[in-house]
């Protein structure tokens, strides 16, 4: 079963799920914080769910992007923050656009700010490589698939 929702959602559902007796095979997209999940129903309701993250792992030390915000996160830790694919999606995301503002130069439009945007090619954010087209709005194409073991851990 696909769960194509938050992560409140996706918990609840779970956890309804799991208290009927269905013990399907339910995977939720990247918007849903796995840590959260295991937060709200235990990590023995949560075992098992997959989740598609469309960033690397956080804790890789092969990709660039991620010794870069490992590096940033030891840094400046904000207070209560764990380091997760959510982050990481988050980090990405401001560096894209501070990289397409670059791009655009001084005083940008909207409209220069999407054309921007939408001629961006193969742009290298450390490891993972950005494109757009006045077509396609959905810059990578990573995927990697996780699931939660029955510790509440993500597995690769």
């Amino acid at each position: 079963m696909i769960l194509i929702a938050n992560t409140a959602a996706s918990a609840e559902f779970l956890k309804q799920s799991r208290e009927a007796g269905n013990f399907a095979q339910y995977v939720a997209l990247s918007v849903t914080d796995a840590a959260q999940v295991v937060q709200r129903i235990g990590a023995d309701r949560a075992e098992g769910l997959a989740l598609t993250q469309v960033v690397p792992d956080p804790g890789s030390h092969t990709v660039a992007l991620i010794r870069e915000i490992q590096t940033h996160f030891a840094r400046f830790k904000p207070k209560d923050v764990t380091l997760n694919h959510t982050f990481v999606e988050g980090y990405l995301g401001a560096k894209v656009l501070a990289e397409a503002l670059r791009r655009a130069g001084p005083n940008p439009t909207r409209k220069k700010l999407r054309d921007t945007i939408e001629a961006i090619r193969d742009y290298d954010a450390g490891g993972v490589f950005i494109s757009f087209s006045p077509k396609r709005h959905a810059g990578s194409r990573f995927v990697d698939i996780t699931i939660l073991n029955r510790a509440g851990k993500l597995l690769r």
